[in-house]
């Protein structure tokens, strides 16, 4: 059984040039450590050269990690402030023979100086909200961690010498009647507003290398448009507004032509997702199975298997033009054709999805 992952794509369009933080350096690093094992600490000692708040000689010193961002608050011995909003993302590099195939991740990062008068607020905030002395998620009862791709908020904290780690995953979906972690809460909204943290990281990716792909949790991808790119993104709107004000009457059609067929009807399975594009008339004019959920050698166990699995689609394309081979939406006047995406449930029962970025 073939199980597809989706992948939320995003587009990120090229915006204005003089944002606040372009100033920075944006530095890359090879990011090999997928075979490595490391600690959170090692990894971003590793990839950002930031050390480990056990090595630090401040008397306070927050170190507030996220997906996103790493944000340093530090308070000397002798009274002195002194911060900086690490922006990180992974850049996903794939084999040109095979676009399924990662060839290898880069890391890009920049590091953002906070203002003294600014990390000297936060600090007496936090310090005050006595987070220090909160528990880890595991230790709070009725912590919920029943979410799918949650992010987790780290807080490393140090006073006097002493080391505080806290891991909270899914803050953003438990019950604020807790005190505690309402607090926790509180202090995560405190420290992105004060700092702005959205708008940083937006000017960090503005400024990031076109024409790839990146994520900064390993499941939503984000493609940057290189110019020319954003340039026919920008002058095909007309035809995307167009498909969009017909894409509900067209849906409807196609999910009624749908409801008239059950897999297991046909005596036989289909697991992958095919992209299907029709006509301005309704026609179905191509199918083709995704890119990966298409079979190959490699992924398959023998040539069994591989032979099976390549029949199994070939039934399941005849099924798929059965569907709509009375399609016919000339009523619509279409001026472009459209394309759909179509898989089938455990039960057999299809499911229509629109990928059109509008």
């Amino acid at each position: 059984m073939i199980f597809r992952i989706t992948i939320l794509i995003l587009i990120l369009f090229v915006s204005k040039a003089n944002c606040q933080n372009s100033e920075y350096k944006i530095e890359s690093k090879l990011n090999d450590i997928q075979n490595k094992k490391l600690s959170l600490d090692e990894e971003n000692l590793y990839l950002y050269s930031l050390k480990s708040l056990n090595r630090s000689n401040d008397s306070i010193h927050f170190r507030i990690i996220t997906n996103k961002q790493i944000v340093d608050l530090s308070k000397t011995n002798n009274g002195k402030f002194a911060g900086f909003v690490l922006n990180r993302i992974t850049q996903y590099n794939y084999q040109k023979k095979d676009k399924n195939e990662l060839k290898n991740k880069v890391e890009f990062f920049q590091s953002v100086p906070i203002e003294q008068s600014k990390v000297k607020e936060i600090i007496n905030k936090l310090v005050a909200s006595q987070q220090y002395h909160f528990p880890t998620d595991s230790l709070i009862p009725n912590w919920n961690n029943n979410f799918l791709h949650c992010n987790t908020l780290n807080f490393q904290i140090k006073v006097n010498n002493k080391l505080k780690r806290q891991k909270y995953d899914c803050v953003w979906g438990q019950d604020k009647i807790n005190p505690v972690v309402s607090t926790i809460i509180e202090n995560d909204q405190l420290v992105k507003d004060q700092l702005k943290l959205n708008l940083i990281y937006s000017s960090f990716t503005d400024n990031l290398p076109k024409g790839n792909s990146y994520t900064n949790d390993g499941y939503r991808v984000m493609y940057i448009f290189t110019q020319k790119e954003n340039d026919a993104w920008l002058k095909s709107k007309p035809i995307r507004d167009y498909l969009k004000f017909k894409k509900d009457t067209i849906d409807n059609y196609l999910k009624l032509k749908l409801n008239q067929i059950n897999i297991k009807n046909e005596k036989f399975t289909c697991f992958q997702n095919y992209n299907l594009e029709f006509s301005k008339n309704g026609k179905l004019k191509k199918i083709k199975v995704a890119k990966f959920d298409k079979p190959t050698l490699k992924n398959s166990s023998d040539l069994k298997e591989y032979f099976e699995e390549k029949t199994e689609i070939r039934k399941c394309k005849t099924v798929i033009r059965k569907i709509f081979r009375d399609n016919n939406w000339t009523f619509l006047d279409l001026k472009y054709s459209i394309n759909r995406s179509l898989d089938f449930d455990l039960n057999g029962n299809p499911k229509l999805y629109d990928n059109t970025i509008y």
